[in-house]
């Protein structure tokens, strides 16, 4: 494990799934919130373009950070899985992004904290209300302080 002095003073989450829901609910409010304030058919279809563009970007850039370094687990308890054949790696491929076989040395950057500021981001530019950003707010900063807790990312993955 690296050193992370921020680690170091958060007590470990032992419920992570509680992390997982954060992340998933984040993007089910903003894409049908945003859809519900959008005005029409062609702005709502326009904000989803949007956010599937921006999390496509996000996952080519992930995967070739991921790609060119890799850091050790932040659990000490994590198994680093190791493929024998390419075959092993395209048959897990689904059960990795539905997240049923989990990833020990995927750090940099983290995805969880780049979808919740990408959620953060649409309720700022597309809110009608200072409710619905506050509201992000709150949610996004729980998400991102249950993801360090959960000891899903180090400290340097978040704030990449």
């Amino acid at each position: 494990m690296l050193d992370d002095q921020l680690l170091e003073h958060l007590p470990m989450l032992e419920q992570a799934w509680i992390s997982d829901k954060l992340v998933g609910s984040s993007v089910i409010v903003c894409i049908v919130g945003c859809s519900v304030l959008a005005r029409g058919w062609r702005q709502r279809l326009m904000l989803i373009r949007r956010i599937a563009w921006m999390v496509a970007v996000l996952y080519f850039l992930r995967s070739v950070t991921i790609s060119v370094t890799t850091v050790p687990p932040s659990i000490d308890s994590c198994v680093i899985a190791k493929p024998q054949s390419t075959w092993q790696v395209i048959k897990a491929t689904p059960d990795i992004l539905a997240g049923t076989i989990g990833q020990c040395t995927d750090k940099i950057f983290s995805g969880h904290t780049a979808i919740l500021t990408i959620s953060f981001l649409f309720w700022r530019r597309y809110a009608t209300h200072w409710a619905f950003v506050a509201y992000s707010a709150v949610h996004v900063t729980l998400g991102i302080v249950t993801v360090l807790m959960a000891r899903y990312h180090y400290t340097v993955d978040v704030v990449i």
